[in-house]
């Protein structure tokens, strides 16, 4: 360092005669950035040694030929950082010493070709740096484009969908009833197109894929007709969303159902209750301000039931369940099911189970449940015994089953179709009557190949879905009594002691239980 300042000073020795401690600090702080005031100090102690005297101005010309000179010039460098996802590159630049070569343009180009960084360069930094150099500062000097996922196709309903309390407190709140009723031609929908993803690249070229936004499908259900982009009525009735599909069902009311049968094609609405063993079978939705008891309710759709189900009832829905409480029944629902208080039922729930009200107990009987679990309360303190089975994989696992059923199903009508083909081609039958069974078995098989198609197509994403999948949770925020048996995914637990306030999950090979806030919204 001594060696470095003095030579400055010596080439400048022929237009000034001494220096002085703000001098030496001006030349550090010129080359080195900000001086060291501990460095200055030491350089004036030695250099007024040399010359012998006490003054704080020394003569250059006296202590420059007392050290011999043994330094080296330094040529300017030029420092790439790479970023761990190269997706950019900063560089920085060292100054030359004593007099060493500054950086050029080919300079910083052949470091970049070095790190192998051949995209997104930002070729104005290059020259500014060359020509108008900073010291010792970092820089960004690439950068790449990441890929930018495509958005999801959306529906834009044209009605106001229903608007439930996301937190039942009551049994009012179980009342509330939202259905759309539309007339023939009206629009419900339209239907906002995926978007393709925009792919990127890194700074060394790679090219860097998106992922293409997710089409809805057919979302046309039944009695509903898709032009231009949006979906029509054909038929006057309410709405039904199931699976994002729309459809629109006539729908029929009545004021009570006791020991009577209904079988309709629409949707249908009962004012008061249904009991003595009513059987109720909709292709659309069932809504029941009232209550059931003994009765069987079937539907394609959803059923809402007011003050809820007792008895040795049978509840049976495609869509999803909202009931105010269920007691001693047998519920199959492939969807959610929202209620207040499951006393001694069996339950079969494909998608989230969740307790809301004033109650939120779960207590006897066997639930079956592929998504999560949500409740105050699971058994009592009288330990009756509980079965809770999460079995989200599982339930994947029986819907691929269930796919593969159907496409030998499909496979075998189709081997069916042309052996009555062949049949038809040589049954002794007038030429029109043999092409029109002809053209007949021709389509038939067409429509069971595209079944077909749509069978693999579902088995695609159930694959894809069970490797992304977890397994279902429970949520308990109130207490969790003994003799309540939990079986996530295989994971068996019993729970023998009183626990509150608690989350369970499988974790490899257990269950792991983590605490959960009282007041939890869910």
């Amino acid at each position: 360092m001594i060696d470095e300042i003095l030579k400055d000073l010596q080439a400048a020795s022929e237009t000034v005669d001494t220096i002085s401690e703000e001098d030496i600090a001006a030349q550090i702080a010129n080359g080195l950035g900000q001086p060291d005031s501990d460095l200055v100090k030491n350089l004036l102690e030695q250099t007024k040694e040399m010359e012998g005297g006490d003054s704080e101005a020394i003569s250059i010309q006296k202590i420059a030929p007392s050290i011999p000179d043994t330094s080296k010039s330094i040529d300017a460098q030029v420092l790439i950082d790479v970023s761990p996802d190269l997706m950019s590159a900063r560089i920085r630049i060292t100054p030359p010493r004593m007099g060493g070569r500054t950086i050029t343009e080919d300079d910083i180009l052949e470091k970049l070709r070095e790190e192998r960084i051949i995209k997104g360069i930002k070729f104005e930094y290059v020259y500014r740096l060359a020509h108008h150099t900073v010291y010792n500062r970092a820089f960004k000097i690439a950068q790449g484009v990441p890929p930018v996922d495509g958005e999801d196709a959306r529906l834009h309903y044209h009605f106001k969908e229903s608007e439930e309390p996301n937190n039942f407190r009551n049994a009012e709140d179980y009342a509330q009833i939202h259905y759309v009723e539309v007339k023939s031609g009206d629009i419900l929908c339209e239907v906002e197109d995926a978007t393709p993803a925009r792919n990127g690249w890194n700074i060394r070229g790679k090219s860097l894929a998106g992922v293409d936004g997710k089409t809805l499908g057919d979302v046309t259900g039944d009695n509903t007709m898709e032009f231009n982009n949006a979906l029509y009525a054909t038929c006057d009735g309410l709405v039904s969303i199931k699976d994002s599909k729309v459809s629109v069902y006539p729908s029929q009311t009545e004021q009570e159902l006791d020991n009577r049968t209904l079988a309709a094609e629409g949707t249908v609405l009962v004012e008061g209750n249904v009991i003595n063993g009513s059987v109720i079978e909709s292709e659309g939705d069932i809504i029941v301000k009232g209550s059931v008891q003994n009765s069987k309710l079937s539907s394609n759709g959803n059923i809402i039931i007011c003050k809820g189900v007792t008895g040795s009832s049978i509840i049976e829905a495609k869509g999803a369940l909202r009931s105010y409480f269920i007691e001693n029944a047998q519920v199959k629902v492939e969807k959610d099911i929202i209620t207040d208080v499951i006393m001694r039922a069996d339950i079969f729930c494909g998608g989230t189970l969740r307790l809301a009200g004033k109650h939120e107990n779960l207590l006897g009987g066997t639930s079956e449940i592929g998504g999560d679990l949500y409740a105050g309360n699971i058994g009592n303190s009288a330990n009756i015994p509980t079965e809770i089975f999460l079995m989200r994989k599982e339930q994947i696992r029986k819907e691929k089953e269930k796919a593969l059923e159907r496409i030998n199903e499909c496979r075998q009508t189709i081997d069916q179709l042309m052996e009555a083909l062949q049949k038809a081609l040589g049954a002794k039958q007038p030429k029109e009557v043999r092409k029109k069974l002809a053209i007949d078995i021709i389509y038939a098989k067409k429509k069971l190949e595209q079944e077909i198609e749509n069978q693999n197509e579902l088995l695609k994403e159930l694959y894809n879905k069970e490797g992304a999948t977890k397994s279902g949770k429970v949520v308990v925020t109130g207490l969790l009594f003994p003799n309540v048996n939990l079986n996530i995914d295989g994971v068996f637990y019993r729970n023998e002691k009183e626990q509150a306030h608690c989350t369970i999950t499988r974790h490899h090979s257990e269950l792991l239980f983590s605490a959960v806030k009282e007041d939890s919204r869910r």
